[in-house]
């Protein structure tokens, strides 16, 4: 495998593997950056929708399962 591929509704992210391999550490790091990133910005998604939710914004048909 060459390269993983991930869509939303804005963005496309792509990994790809280059010639150079990366350090197990550096891998690591730089993967514990994007998780702790990819958190940062669901968890305020989610903490918006359950806002919405809790408010009666969002009736249970409108959400998908």
């Amino acid at each position: 495998m060459r390269t993983i591929r991930a869509t939303s509704e804005s963005f496309t992210y792509q990994l790809k593997k280059s010639g150079n391999n990366q350090k197990r550490e550096e891998f690591i790091r730089d993967y514990n950056l994007a998780l702790a990133e990819n958190k940062r910005i669901t968890d305020k998604l989610y903490d918006r929708e359950k806002s919405k939710y809790n408010k009666g914004e969002l009736k249970k048909q409108n959400l998908l399962v």
